[in-house]
């Protein structure tokens, strides 16, 4: 299972990381100044994301990448944290289940 989070600010990767779920945590976003800080984040892992442009594209872009480093396996549960829309910042207003 893993958590997914897109995200400008990095606030939803840490307001995750503050329950310490047993899910890996995986945040991606365009703002290369929070993918650096993030590394200070219990659980979070930052990956560089800037290709956000519909939620099912970006969510399935997103699941095909953690796939092929190997972070998710056929059959992982994947929940997706981000703002509708997708490319607008703003709060987390959208959560989806999907399966790899």
């Amino acid at each position: 299972a893993a958590i997914v989070t897109m995200t400008f600010s990095g606030y939803t990767a840490i307001q995750v990381s503050s329950q310490r779920p047993s899910a890996k945590i995986y945040m991606f976003t365009a703002n290369r100044r929070v993918l650096s800080q993030m590394s200070l984040v219990w659980g979070v892992y930052a990956m560089p994301y800037t290709k956000m442009v519909s939620t099912d594209h970006t969510i399935a872009d997103i699941k095909y990448i953690l796939y092929k480093a190997g972070r998710v396996r056929e059959g992982d549960f994947v929940i997706h944290l981000a703002s509708m829309p997708i490319a607008d910042a703003g709060k987390t207003n959208m959560l989806k289940l999907s399966r790899v």
